[in-house]
């Protein structure tokens, strides 16, 4: 099966107390983890992840 990739900040208290989507699903994890790499560095602070799931 193939995975999906999804960037989000886990900077709560900076996105209404809630972990921010930073891209839609892509099927490229390095597209996520570029995006979230742009964020942190934007952002000074701000952590980010890549979240997996199975594409459907």
């Amino acid at each position: 099966m193939e995975e999906q990739f999804m960037a989000v900040c886990t900077e709560k208290h900076e996105h209404g107390g809630q972990d921010h989507p930073l891209t839609a699903w892509l099927d490229s994890r390095d597209e996520a983890d570029q995006a979230g790499k742009e964020h942190e560095q934007k952002n000074k602070g701000h952590r980010c992840r890549i979240d997996t799931r199975q594409k459907p």
